[in-house]
């Protein structure tokens, strides 16, 4: 089956091709109805960007994730089952040997660290339980005052003057494979890249979605893949209701970049170290901008290499620089391949936005994930479990899929249009009762 590229009536318009757009798109397509998706970038896959490993006397050493890269093969399982299906194999995350820490002044010290105790410790455990009962923290009895308390706060409440450090798995062919992979189970003509939205009209049950170049397309639903910091680039008719235009207004993201050094040999590891390296206060005196780093090598494709993560303040200011200086950290790397989240116009930073004080828990952050008429929100800040991750991105695609098909089928004989009924939602009086504040404050991990 293929599109005509000039067809404009869908059952469905998904805006954003990212992993929540495209597996949305492919649940759609499944039950029956027609979809588009209009992704405002050249290339599908939203935050993920695998590149080739190219570069003098490295051709044709596999692929570097630019963008996410890791996903745990124990609890993320959306995606593990998207990597079975696709035959993608996965890179276990290699942590033998000592990990670097560079101090505030400048020294560094090395330790030994093993990953398998670390996860089986109790304070990690405790770290897990208390993350569990934040995802939805507004159904509590003290979310007011829960939302008025940075994370920071709330970690060092419970742990005090601990550091937490969590692995998993890269993949053989870049994290972008699952986007094109789930894009590739689409007719032909359904993805439509280059193609940024402008305005989302909703008029006498039918959705009209305009792109950049004038293209009007009629739905019966839109799905907007879009993260809450990009709505104000979209004009809405009838505008967005108060709390969702509060999501636009008050969320933010932080600066996120990755440099990917490549080598022609792993000498970290000659030297009994794990390539993990962090940086406790990065600053222009003592230290460079990168926050902490991981062997990201394959061995598979002779590919041996370094990610250096540049967050906050100091990676803003390493990110002004002239691309030569930021080279100067190279370490004689034959390549270094960088890429700023905050350059991508449809990006503008990472990893998820942030809800600022007083609005996770208030009518903002209730309406979320809420439907403003025939417009459905999905993308990774609004899954209920692994917000912000790949996997979280996933699970929202199939809710806002599941979402859309659900009315269209109850409401088949008024659209003419058959489809499966898919499986509701867990309601969320149903749910296990978040714990109070004092509670939550009282979990502490055992010494």
């Amino acid at each position: 089956m293929t599109y005509d590229p000039t067809t404009t009536d869908f059952d469905v318009v998904i805006v954003g091709a990212g992993l929540s757009g495209l597996k949305a798109a492919v649940d759609v397509h499944k039950s029956g109805l027609t979809c588009v998706a209009l992704e405002a970038m050249d290339r599908v896959g939203g935050k993920t960007l695998s590149v080739d490993a190219a570069g003098p006397g490295i051709k044709g050493r596999g692929r570097i994730d630019l963008g996410a890269a890791w996903i745990n093969d124990t609890s993320q399982t959306e995606m593990t089952t998207l990597a079975e299906q696709f035959g993608l194999e996965l890179i276990r995350q290699r942590i033998a040997g000592n990990y670097l820490r560079q101090k505030s002044d400048g020294s560094v010290v090395s330790y030994a660290l093993g990953f398998g105790d670390l996860i089986e410790h109790p304070k990690v455990l405790a770290l897990h339980q208390m993350l569990i009962h934040l995802s939805e923290i507004w159904l509590g009895p003290d979310a007011k005052l829960l939302g008025s308390v940075t994370f920071k706060a709330l970690a060092e409440a419970n742990f005090p003057g601990e550091d937490a450090v969590s692995e998993a798995a890269d993949f053989l062919a870049g994290a972008q494979f699952f986007s094109a992979n789930l894009a590739s189970l689409l007719p032909a003509g359904t993805v439509r890249l280059s193609s940024p939205v402008t305005k989302i009209s909703q008029t006498s049950g039918v959705c009209i979605t305009t792109t950049t170049n004038g293209t009007v397309f009629h739905s019966k639903k839109v799905i907007l893949s879009v993260p809450t910091t990009l709505y104000h680039m979209i004009t809405f008719e009838p505008p967005l209701p108060p709390p969702k235009q509060v999501l636009a207004q008050r969320t933010f993201l932080g600066h996120h970049a990755k440099t990917v050094l490549i080598f022609s040999h792993p000498w970290w590891r000659d030297g009994g170290l794990s390539g993990v390296m962090d940086s406790t206060s990065p600053n222009k005196n003592h230290c460079g901008p990168t926050a902490f780093t991981r062997d990201t090598s394959c061995e598979e494709d002779g590919q041996y290499s370094i990610t250096c993560f540049i967050v906050g303040e100091h990676g803003r200011l390493w990110d002004a620089l002239p691309k030569k200086e930021r080279q100067k950290a190279g370490f004689g790397a034959l390549q270094q391949s960088f890429w700023s989240a905050g350059k991508e116009p449809w990006v503008r930073g990472g990893p998820m936005p942030v809800m600022g004080m007083d609005v996770l828990d208030g009518e903002a952050g209730k309406a979320l994930c809420e439907p403003f008429g025939d417009v459905h929100f999905v993308g990774a800040e609004t899954a209920s479990v692994w917000r912000g991750c790949m996997d979280g991105a996933v699970r929202s695609g199939i809710r806002g899929a599941e979402e859309v098909i659900g009315v269209f089928t109850v409401n088949s004989s008024a659209y003419a249009i058959g489809g499966r009924l898919a499986p509701s939602l867990v309601p969320i009086h149903n749910r296990a009762r978040p714990l109070s504040l004092s509670e939550m404050l009282n979990v502490r991990a055992p010494h």
